[in-house]
């Protein structure tokens, strides 16, 4: 693996840069791209980005514009930040055929695809990884996109991918003036209405499998597309904190009944049970697909998780 100096040397050498992340984008996703665009506009290299499914919340941290309209052929490097797996690209997967790609994450599951990969799993966010890259170039724009990047792989602090480092990074952030309790607020604590009627929905679809402490929720296709916003991000952690819960599991239902399922937990390692599902992410928080429906999906991770557990299943 190339050091970071080595990693930003590659970088300055191109001049047609693309900065993707992976779909459904949470705040590290977001923070650290619009906080490695701010960075490189300052050493005079200009970079496009591109989101899919973008959330209106990330608006608050936005350095640049967010257009689809470059020529997409001009592109020689291709940045890819937050994601383990070129597959979770989406539909911008295609982009990095013929492309040079420099793979950027801190995901302990990335099968480092890039032509040139720095990956540190020690890290608790790309954000703060971003950080080691950036610290020269510090702003109020650049420091609270990295706070909001933070703050969300963190859980706020709560997580235990949180170290003496991360809360030394963010009291360097600190250090310019940008309004992080707004911040706070709104991407860790607001909800929306449809939001909150995710949470209805997955109240009433909950089951706890009470010898396997795991608590299992899930949202149909149908009852996604009842609602506007489509945003489901947080569910798994609520169903967590159910009092007496070692393991959470949340599935969301798409189109193609594809299930895809967010894995979360306070002590068991959930990335080995997310490799059943071809997927991953870290120790205690990770996610995967499985093509089935919602009952056979159920069926699977209770298997998993029970034989991982050494239990009888059910």
């Amino acid at each position: 693996m190339l050091n970071k100096n080595e990693i930003m040397n590659v970088i300055k050498n191109h001049k047609n840069i693309l900065i993707l992340t992976h779909k459904k984008p949470d705040g590290d996703a977001a923070g650290s791209v619009f906080a490695l665009a701010a960075a490189l506009k300052k050493i005079d290299i200009s970079a496009n980005i591109l989101f899919e499914d973008y959330n209106r919340k990330f608006n608050l941290i936005a350095t640049q514009k967010i257009s689809p309209y470059f020529d997409k052929n001009k592109i020689e490097l291709v940045i890819v930040l937050d994601c383990g797996n070129k597959n979770r690209l989406g539909k911008y997967e295609i982009l990095l055929a013929n492309k040079i790609v420099v793979n950027i994450d801190h995901h302990i599951s990335n099968v480092n695809f890039g032509d040139y990969n720095y990956v540190d799993p020690t890290a608790s966010s790309t954000s703060e990884i971003i950080f080691d890259f950036v610290k020269d170039l510090l702003d109020e724009k650049i420091a609270a996109a990295l706070y909001a990047g933070i703050i969300s792989d963190t859980g706020g602090f709560r997580h235990s991918c949180t170290t003496a480092k991360t809360h030394m990074i963010v009291a360097e952030l600190l250090k310019f003036k940008f309004p992080f309790t707004r911040i706070y607020n709104e991407l860790m604590m607001e909800k929306t209405l449809d939001e909150a009627k995710f949470l209805a929905m997955t109240i009433e679809n909950l089951e706890i499998i009470s010898h396997l402490k795991l608590a299992i929720s899930y949202l149909t296709f149908e009852q996604i597309n009842s609602v506007n916003n489509k945003f489901t991000g947080g569910l798994v952690e609520f169903i967590k904190n159910i009092y007496g819960i070692e393991i959470a599991a949340m599935i969301i239902e798409n189109e193609e009944k594809v299930c895809k399922i967010s894995f979360r937990s306070n002590y068991i390692d959930v990335n080995e049970i997310a490799e059943n599902f071809d997927g991953g992410g870290h120790k205690l928080a990770a996610g995967g697909i499985l093509k089935a429906n919602i009952r056979q999906t159920k069926e699977k991770i209770i298997q998993v998780i029970g034989e991982k557990l050494k239990c009888t299943t059910v």
